[in-house]
């Protein structure tokens, strides 16, 4: 019973540690620059917030661990064999490097899923929090 009272205690601090930053910016920014509008997503509820961060993660994780796969293995592979045309060098170091893209992908692939999840909480439900975005690290 204790360790479940603790693990909530410490959950509920994680998120409202998580939002807490989130509220102080849209209060800053809406004194210092009036013509800014607040829309919709900045003013989203708490309880939409953790949802969709909860949500964003458990749906993010594969999107995220096939996008960390391809950008590794892409990146493994001009790291061996540079900026070239060479399909030759480029398959080959593809064969070899894949099997390592593959490995720090899915293991990356989580991580990066929970934070994009956590940074994005100010727009909750959005293709950023599912991993979909144009940011992939």
């Amino acid at each position: 019973m204790m360790k479940i009272s603790i693990t909530s205690l410490a959950l509920a601090c994680c998120f409202t540690a998580s939002i807490a930053p989130v509220f102080a910016d849209d209060a800053a920014a809406a004194t210092s620059d009036p013509s800014r509008k607040i829309t919709s997503s900045s003013k989203a509820s708490v309880p939409a917030r953790i949802l969709g961060a909860i949500v964003g993660t458990v749906v993010g994780t594969p999107v995220c661990m096939v996008r960390r796969t391809i950008w590794d293995t892409k990146d493994g592979i001009r790291g061996i064999v540079g900026e070239t045309d060479n399909k030759l060098a480029i398959y080959s170091a593809g064969a070899f490097w894949f099997p390592f893209g593959m490995t720090s992908g899915v293991l990356s692939g989580p991580f990066y899923s929970f934070k994009h999840s956590m940074c994005n909480t100010d727009k909750p439900f959005s293709k950023e929090q599912f991993s979909l975005g144009d940011q992939v690290e």
